[in-house]
């Protein structure tokens, strides 16, 4: 599962050798739900306590009711976190006196049987920002009324040139929500937030950006987006200043 370009661009991202970036299409045929549930249970107890960590890693309530395609994201999603953990141990990060410092994300792409997961997990960052990802199959469409929630016309020079949400084109569009999503699952305040209050500031060159949330006190975010077998993905991380 673990992706070497994808990791590559997440330790560039990073700055770190500690990042590892998991990708999954489907489950491997000797896939064990019982045998993952046991796994999570085994990284979550050598990590601190933390309302997050019981989210990512405790077994949901759902998977004794939900539907299929809930549980396959579910069990997907959580395979590809712990094969980003396990590559981080591997690489010699410690969850016992680094786990503080563990910074994990994932996202996933439901598009019946082409979908995809994508899991980060980044070790070290001593207190610092949080990571997010995102990832959508590049040719989603997205239409005049969804996009006129997030889009601001002042990001218009970011997006082309544009000051009309109805004349941005898809592509630019799902750039555009990919990479604020990616910046809201990185901010350490999601559950205050919507993605309409994140800005595309700047592009800072390439396919990286400056986006700034704005409600309340701004919080800035630099952000990136790639491409991967199809599907479009951002990466995000809160900056200083």
């Amino acid at each position: 599962m673990i992706h070497p370009d994808l990791t590559r661009s997440l330790r560039d991202f990073a700055g770190t050798e500690f990042a590892q970036a998991a990708w999954s299409r489907t489950l491997p045929p000797e896939f064990s739900r019982a045998r993952l549930l046991e796994e999570l249970g085994g990284i979550r107890g050598r990590l601190p306590a933390s309302a997050l960590y019981d989210r990512f890693f405790g077994e949901p309530d759902f998977l004794a009711t939900g539907s299929a395609s809930r549980i396959g994201e579910w069990e997907r999603s959580r395979s590809a976190l712990v094969a980003a953990i396990r590559a981080l141990e591997r690489e010699g990060f410690s969850l016992a006196t680094g786990g503080a410092d563990l910074r994990l994300s994932f996202a996933h792409a439901d598009q019946g049987a082409d979908s995809a997961v994508l899991a980060i997990a980044v070790g070290g960052s001593t207190g610092g920002p949080g990571y997010g990802v995102d990832l959508e199959r590049v040719g989603r469409e997205i239409s005049d009324a969804a996009f006129a929630r997030f889009f601001r016309g002042e990001e218009g020079a970011v997006l082309g040139g544009a000051d009309d949400a109805r004349v941005v084109e898809q592509a630019p569009r799902l750039d555009h929500w990919v990479l604020k999503e990616a910046c809201f699952k990185a901010h350490p305040r999601p559950g205050t937030t919507i993605v309409a209050d994140y800005v595309a500031v700047r592009r800072t060159g390439g396919d990286a950006y400056l986006v700034e949330c704005r409600k309340g006190a701004v919080v800035r975010f630099a952000a990136c987006l790639g491409t991967i077998e199809g599907f479009r993905f951002g990466m995000a991380k809160e900056i200083a200043g």
